[in-house]
């Protein structure tokens, strides 16, 4: 094939367009997947409504506004150049390499836009599809008339990089480099913690809340204590009728069965009939929410708060049956005030949907990270609710099956938050960014290491085997430590792919 033909882009001096080819090609890909697949977690009960019309209007017909225009057209223009570049690399004469960019253009938008039917928070639409075209094609059109230029200087700064980069430099840079961003993940992730829950503390049961409607239920059991529950016995509690916690006992728990909790209720309550309890043939700890105003009478509980910030953990369960899941029951269930009266912890009902929210360190007194249970509350059968916080991830459980929802505050999370406001159905889509952030340069250095090569290739092998595993390793204990969770081996698994990608994307063409 003669490359020097007009149908085809000129090629770089020395060659740079195909020294560049996987490479531009491969990070446009993966930098329009990191931004528009955001934040990476799918629900297909949360967007059914989208697939109930038929299939070619799961997308939205109606055009965006200006702004999201021009946005689709630039984060395409790389990925058609690389295209390009990628194609003239392979030979192909221009009328195919450019239909090809166009085909290639319009299938991978389609493919995110379709994956976006299955994110609530995104909006896929047919008019994202064809600006993500035009982007290609215009991305095709810049290589075709200055690809040379800019990826000869692209050559040019990559091999004074190369130069400069010692095998000396390298491991100083990367070791440098693992320990800032150890230092970096370890304050960030301590804000994790629960240690703005300010005394003193108490429990407070039932509506608690002014407004038109006020919450009804019965409250069958409800436990709250300082250990994570493990997901394995999840099933268990499901038609345990006992405590949930477990044999070798907590630190500190309270439950509603205690012989505190029940002289307090018997005695103290300034409106018994705001909360009442129930005979027959339900347990001894029942309580019925029935939906009046009431002065609250708290159950105190500083040993047990002491507890949870002593482990940094807590589970609450709770067995409610709720009188109503209409549209405007709204009410507490079950709360964690402190002194000044606001709410650390709570488990909350809006219409079908219940809410629980709790408070962190990197949180002020008035913000509260939410996670939404819809399954929970779809009829007035009792739930078996299950909330447990490991020092970093919030997981639930409903009748003993774990939610789709959760929230992970990796330190991506806490990092956004400390610069700019997040929304809790984001929040675990941070770690994504944050651990390109952390790994991708560690991957580029040892990339640069392994280019160097040795006349001791044993050594050289080992040192590359160390710069891929020794960081990802390093990271997640240090997260464990800081946050007390458990021992997580996908951060790892991620870590390191992230890292062998980087290493072997630039060293690809």
């Amino acid at each position: 094939m003669n490359y020097s033909s007009p149908e085809i882009p000129a090629p770089a001096p020395g060659g740079s367009a195909g020294h560049w080819a996987n490479r531009t090609l491969g990070l446009a890909t993966l930098a329009i997947l990191v931004c528009t697949l955001f934040p990476y977690e799918f629900f297909l009960r949360d967007t059914a409504t989208r697939r109930a019309a038929p299939f070619l209007l799961w997308l939205d017909p109606y055009p965006d506004g200006v702004l999201d225009f021009a946005e689709n057209i630039l984060l395409f223009i790389p990925f058609g150049f690389g295209w390009a570049c990628w194609a003239w690399k392979k030979g192909w004469r221009r009328p195919w390499s450019l239909a090809t960019a166009l085909v290639a253009g319009a299938g991978l938008s389609y493919t995110v836009e379709f994956l976006q039917v299955f994110l609530p928070t995104r909006d896929p639409s047919w008019w994202d599809v064809l600006t993500n075209v035009v982007g290609s094609l215009m991305g095709y059109s810049f290589f075709e008339h200055m690809g040379s230029g800019v990826l000869g200087r692209a050559s040019r700064l990559e091999a004074k990089a190369e130069q400069f980069l010692s095998t000396g430099r390298i491991i100083a840079a990367f070791v440098l480099y693992a320990v800032l961003t150890l230092a970096v993940s370890a304050e960030v992730q301590r804000s994790t913690n629960l240690s703005n829950w300010q005394a003193p503390h108490a429990i407070l049961l039932g509506p608690g809340m002014s407004g038109q409607h006020s919450q009804r239920g019965r409250i069958l059991r409800l436990e709250i204590t300082n250990r994570v529950f493990l997901p394995g016995s999840a099933e268990e509690s499901a038609s345990d009728k006992g405590e949930c916690a477990s044999s070798d006992a907590p630190v500190s728990s309270h439950g509603l069965s205690s012989p505190t909790s029940r002289e307090i209720l018997a005695s103290r309550w300034n409106n018994p009939s705001a909360i009442a309890r129930l005979s027959g043939n339900e347990p001894a700890s029942t309580l019925l929410l029935t939906g009046q105003r009431w002065q609250e009478v708290p159950l105190p509980v500083s040993a047990l708060v002491q507890g949870i910030q002593k482990t940094g953990k807590f589970t609450l369960r709770i067995l409610y049956a709720p009188a109503d899941v209409g549209a405007n029951v709204s009410g507490r269930i079950v709360s964690i005030v402190d002194g000044s009266g606001r709410f650390v912890l709570d488990l909350n009902q809006h219409g079908k949907t219940l809410i629980f929210a709790f408070r962190t360190a990197l949180l002020g007194v008035d913000q509260y990270w939410n996670l939404h249970l819809d399954e929970a509350s779809r009829d007035t059968e009792p739930r078996n609710i299950i909330l447990t916080y490991d020092g970093s991830d919030l997981a639930s459980y409903v009748d003993g099956k774990k939610s789709s929802h959760s929230l992970r505050l990796n330190p991506g999370a806490s990092l956004v938050r400390r610069l700019k406001g997040v929304k809790t159905y984001n929040v675990g889509g941070y770690a994504v960014p944050y651990d390109l952030f952390v790994f991708v340069p560690l991957g580029v250095l040892v990339g640069f290491g392994a280019r160097r090569g040795t006349s001791r290739k044993l050594a050289s092998r080992i040192l590359i085997c160390i710069g891929l595993l020794l960081p990802p390793c390093l990271q997640e204990g240090v997260l464990m430590s800081v946050a007390g969770r458990p021992f997580q081996l996908g951060n790892v698994i991620i870590g390191f792919s992230l890292i062998a990608g980087a290493f072997f994307l630039l060293n690809s063409d």
